[in-house]
Formats: structure tokens, C-alpha cells, sequence
């Protein structure tokens, strides 16, 4: 019972970290502004010349261990495995989808592709909360953080959101409307796909 269940969190967290990785290659292509994590991995691939995958690999590894310094206990199995393995996702997603993102330049085919990007991050973050155990690095470090200072979860998530964002955008990210869409949107978004989730 134990082994079936792994594997079934195993799947999910899997198929989590591919619609991760498109909605990040999406967010990239439509050139609209995305959220805080994917402007810093756009920024770090522009400063460093790193695919976009590479980018995201080097930022999670960085988050983790950050995280095993402050917030152990927060940290499942599914986020070292969703943190080592978003980076190439990215990149494979980016390889398989390449003609599809490159359709077109038009305005009206960016916002599609920002539009699923977000629906893309809304579904797949409430699907590792629904069935994973463990929390995203960011969550992780925010709550830490969070019991230590005494301070609003809120608070510090989006003065995390908010470095990387600045940084990302300081190294050559793209800041923009949808960046304003994706801090609106993202949470009702995660809400939503959770609450439809325990309704099936």
C-alpha cells in the first residue's frame, strides 16, 4: 500500500514539474512579464548565458540548500525532486514545444501563451499540494522565516517574490503587465484548481 502510494506521489510530482517547465518556457516567450521566479531565470539566462533550464537548475539549487539551512523540517522528498528536476524540464519542454512557442509574433498569440502559462502554474501548484507531501522551497523558506520573526507569511513570501523579481529584472528579465496579471491572478488561481481538486 505504502509502495503504491509513493509511486502514485512520484507521478504526480513528475507531471507537476513538465507543466512547471512549460509554463515557464511560455511565460519566457510571450515577452509579457511572468512571475517573480521566472523573470529571475530569464534574467540569470540573459547575464550568464545560460539556457533558461540551466538558469532555473542553478536558482532551486540555490533555494534548497538555503532551505536545508533554515527549514528542514518543511522540506519533503517531492521538493528535492521537483528541485532538481525543473531545470531540465524546462529545457526539454523548450526543445519539444519550439515550434508550437514560435507560431507566431503576434500580440494575440503572447497572451495565450501567457494566459496558459498561468493556468499551467495555478494547476500544477495546487496539484503538489494536494498530493505531495512537502513544500516548494520558496513556501519552505517563507515559513521559516516567518516562526522566527514572528512576522505575516504574506509578508515575507512577497519580499522574497520581490528580490528575485528586482534581480531578474536588474540582469535582463522581462518586467511587465503580465507580471502584474501573474501576482493577481497566481494565488486565486492555486486556490481554485485546490478546491476543484478535493471536490473530484
Amino acid at each position: 500500500m505504502k509502495e503504491r502510494h509513493f509511486w502514485k506521489e512520484l507521478a504526480v510530482v513528475a507531471v507537476s514539474t513538465v507543466m512547471i517547465g512549460a509554463a515557464t518556457c511560455c511565460y519566457v516567450r510571450a515577452g509579457l512579464g511572468s512571475d517573480s521566479v521566472a523573470v529571475f531565470n530569464e534574467g540569470l539566462s540573459v547575464f550568464a548565458g545560460f539556457s533558461l533550464g540551466t538558469a532555473a537548475w542553478c536558482l532551486n539549487i540555490g533555494l534548497l540548500v538555503t532551505a536545508f539551512l533554515v527549514a528542514r523540517k518543511h522540506i519533503g522528498w517531492t521538493t528535492i525532486f521537483n528541485s532538481l528536476l525543473i531545470g531540465p524540464s524546462i529545457d526539454l519542454v523548450n526543445w519539444a514545444l519550439d515550434p508550437i512557442l514560435n507560431l507566431s509574433d503576434g500580440l494575440w498569440f503572447r497572451w495565450i501563451l501567457f494566459a496558459a502559462g498561468l493556468l499551467l502554474v495555478g494547476s500544477s501548484c495546487a496539484l503538489m499540494i494536494r498530493r505531495c507531501p512537502g513544500m516548494s522551497v520558496n513556501d519552505a523558506i517563507s515559513t521559516a522565516i516567518a516562526e522566527r520573526l514572528g512576522c505575516s507569511f504574506r509578508v515575507v513570501r512577497m519580499s522574497i517574490d520581490g528580490a528575485l523579481m528586482l534581480t531578474g529584472w536588474l540582469m535582463g528579465g522581462v518586467v511587465g503587465i503580465g507580471s502584474v496579471v501573474a501576482v493577481i491572478c497566481t494565488g486565486p488561481l492555486i486556490q481554485f484548481f485546490a478546491q476543484f481538486g478535493k471536490k473530484g
